[in-house]
């Protein structure tokens, strides 16, 4: 057991700090405080063997999903067309968490989503060498991110300081994150309240014109988006063992639980519901030129204009919205801006995005086709509130961190609670966190995407297709932390802050790179003789700084915020082998198959007809950091190990209880970055297949019953999920997740 220290003996010798150990590395019962005790029996008993990894859970997971669509075409003349489609879903999900009610693990989930879809087509011809399409579409989407607690856990444990907020905090519990153990408590940020209103509308008028196809066109397109979210309205505590280390070992001592247990936090928040109502308008112009230059070479040359627009905000009386712009470095000075109205997005809007295409196609040989492509692609944020001048904050919406020194003064002490009267924020309190934008001019995100293949036309109905691919994606958003202590050093980190009134200073930025290179394969089989198949090879390197909400985006995802480079590795979803095959295959017994042309009806009906199809993927493993507990670098950031050896282990010594070589790496002393770079470690591979039966039994000349019966993971192999990677934690190196096993459905459609 790694040694743990008692907070108590805490004192200053000689200038250095010192705490007595617990004998035994054991917390006395007569020190446990009161509500701890009574959260450790939220844990359920272990129903494994070892001292770690010893719960197994497997709840049921429920996912029940009404769908309606409806579609009417007409044709008014042999010039004009339309059709009108409305689609209705709605979703009822509830996910489970790893650990039974009310230890929760954090991660139970209800999902209730309600959506509505129109969608109208308008064509007509123009003349014999000129058509028109309009397009219009809206789509409302209702969702509701919840968790199954019936009941305010808070009242019945006796946490304090956490006023009424409605249905935001009126059930479930405080999320306790407690270093090397499973969390307890009801997730954070829900229930999260998500409305959502798409507008669309487009024209395109094509022309004919000798051997050019020229086609032109415009976009308009508005989202409205309403969230409602209950972030930390019951509030957050984090154990991380701060207390019970050693303060001149911190990385090998220490232990989460003991800090809960004696009831001191090294870390939280608290914060009232966030509310936000963005809304944008986009425009879009674009022009293209199908080209046939010859009757071997076809160009496709074409532009398109973007402007995404920066959003304003509705309801500004229910849900306000504000910019910060802060003082000097050291200074507790800071203005905040407010818009005018409801239209003012407070920043200037990008016109500048024009984004060239061109493709060649050339016929080579008869058998032999040659393309190559390249274009720029302009793309929105994932949220239009994502890079909106204005945001919702202090004091409307507050939400506080508690800062701790790691010696003396922790965070929150759990039988004090949050302290009282934060809430509701009549101004802006010390220690909130707040957003702020990188100026009023945001440049859009783009991306660079290109290809080279050569495509064959083999025997047997065969086409092979070899590519080169390259994508490069620039000025991704990404979110930094201000105000985050980027040097290690002695002291406390909060007093060290670059703005020591707040607590985490978020600027969303413009700054993310990412680069995708990759050679792949591909067969493709049309469907003869009652034979289809696909099959792909991708062999592929994705890199990033780790920016974009794929690959972390938050604060604290790099070891040093002021020295984004030092992270730029292999992505998090980087995949260096991918592939799949998939087949679908006429079992050849029945009328009008090779064998049982001449069977009698019940013997066709019963074993004439079948099908057979499947899905075979194979993919290497993504990457992943080797961490360090305890932060004995004392900043912010994330925690990286020293690295004197490889840590990959070869592959035939690689086991779930130890996936990667854990000597290879070290705590580092003194108040230093760890050299071990950012996904330096390969996870686990995947391999599965999917396999599909099915059968048409005909009825009647106009009537048929299809039925399928899919196996999703036909092979039950697990995809493990990758190992704990912090190399001071005793499940180190050990796999504890894996993904869903043989999952079996049947079907039956009436097609008539």
């Amino acid at each position: 057991a790694r040694p743990i220290f008692d907070p108590a003996t805490t004192r200053n010798v000689g200038g250095r700090w010192l705490r007595d150990r617990f004998p035994e590395a054991r917390v006395p019962a007569s020190r446990f405080e009161p509500i701890a005790a009574k959260l450790i029996l939220w844990y359920p008993e272990p129903n494994l063997p070892g001292a770690v990894n010893n719960f197994f859970f497997s709840p049921t997971r429920t996912n029940d999903t009404d769908q309606y669509d409806a579609r009417l075409d007409h044709t008014f003349n042999d010039h004009h067309r339309a059709f009108f489609r409305y689609s209705h879903r709605n979703y009822r999900n509830l996910d489970p968490g790893p650990m039974p009610l009310p230890a929760d693990g954090g991660l139970w989930q209800t999902s209730d989503v309600l959506a509505d879809s129109y969608v109208g087509n308008w064509n007509a011809v123009l003349s014999p060498a000129m058509s028109n399409e309009f397009r219009f579409g809206y789509t409302r989407m209702d969702s509701l991110l919840d968790f199954p607690w019936d009941y305010n856990y808070n009242e019945q444990i006796g946490i304090k300081g956490i006023p009424p907020m409605g249905r935001a905090n009126d059930h479930g519990g405080t999320l306790f994150n407690i270093s090397g153990y499973g969390n307890l408590g009801s997730r954070a940020f829900w229930p999260n309240d998500n409305d959502v209103a798409v507008a669309h509308i487009s024209d395109q008028l094509t022309r004919v014109q000798g051997r050019h196809v020229l086609k032109m066109g415009a976009e308009y397109r508005r989202e409205h988006t309403l969230r409602d979210a209950g972030r930390y309205s019951r509030g957050q505590m984090s154990f991380g063992g701060d207390f019970s280390q050693d303060p001149n070992d911190r990385a090998r001592s220490g232990d989460g639980m003991a800090d809960l247990l004696l009831g001191m936090a090294s870390g939280g928040n608290f914060g009232s519901t966030s509310g936000i109502s963005p809304r944008a308008n986009n425009y879009a112009l674009y022009f293209q030129d199908d080209w046939k230059a010859t009757n071997r070479l076809t160009l496709n040359l074409g532009v398109r204009w973007d402007r995404l627009g920066k959003a304003s905000f509705a309801h500004l009386d229910r849900y306000p919205v504000g910019r910060f712009v802060l003082g000097p470095r050291g200074t507790t000075e800071f203005q905040l801006l407010r818009p005018r109205n409801s239209r003012d997005n407070g920043a200037a809007e990008d016109n500048n995005n024009l984004a060239p295409r061109i493709g060649i196609a050339f016929q080579a040989l008869d058998s032999t086709v040659v393309r190559a492509g390249y274009g720029v692609y302009y793309g929105a944020a994932d949220s239009n509130a994502q890079v909106a001048a204005w945001d919702n904050g202090p004091p409307d919406f507050s939400e506080f961190t508690f800062p701790t020194d790691r010696l003396l003064q922790p965070g929150l002490i759990l039988s004090r609670g949050f302290p009282p009267g934060l809430l509701p924020a009549k101004e802006v309190q010390r220690n909130v966190g707040i957003r702020i934008s990188d100026g009023n001019a945001w440049p859009n995100q783009y991306s660079h995407q290109w290809f080279l293949d050569i495509q064959r036309r083999l025997p047997f109905e065969v086409v092979a297709t070899v590519s080169y691919i390259g994508n490069g994606a620039r000025q991704m958003i990404w979110n930094r932390n201000l105000n985050a202590v980027t040097q290690p050093g002695p002291g406390a980190i909060a007093s060290r802050r670059p703005y020591p009134y707040f607590g985490t200073i978020t600027i969303r930025h413009p700054g993310g790179n990412v680069s995708y290179n990759a050679l792949a394969a591909k067969a493709e089989k049309r469907f003869s003789k009652g034979l289809t198949f696909l099959t792909s090879y991708t062999w592929s390197h994705n890199i990033d700084d780790g920016a974009g909400t794929l690959e972390d985006g938050t604060p604290g995802g790099w070891r040093n915020s002021d020295q984004i480079r030092w992270d730029r590795s292999n992505s998090g979803y980087d995949r260096r082998q991918i592939f799949s095959g998939s087949f679908i295959y006429d079992l050849p017994f029945g009328k009008g198959r090779q064998w049982g042309a001449a069977w009698r009806p019940l013997a066709n009906s019963l074993l004439g007809g079948w099908q057979l199809g499947g899905i075979l993927t194979l993919r290497s493993g993504t990457y992943f950091t080797p961490t360090i507990g305890g932060n004995p670098k004392n900043s912010d950031g994330a925690s990286h190990a020293n690295r004197i050896g490889n840590g990959n282990l070869p592959r035939g010594e690689r086991t779930i209880d130890r996936w990667f070589d854990v000597s290879a790496f070290e705590v580092p002393v003194g108040y230093v970055w760890g050299n071990a770079g950012r996904h330096i470690l390969i996870g686990p591979p995947d391999h599965w297949m999917d396999l599909k039966i099915g059968k048409n039994f005909l009825l009647a000349e106009k009537y048929r019953i299809e039925f399928r019966s899919e196996m999703f993971n036909f092979t039950n192999t697990p995809s493990f999920g990758n190992p704990n990677s912090t190399i001071t934690a005793p499940a180190a190196a050990r796999i504890t997740s894996a993904s869903a096993p043989r999952r079996i459905q049947f079907g039956l459609k009436l097609v008539f």
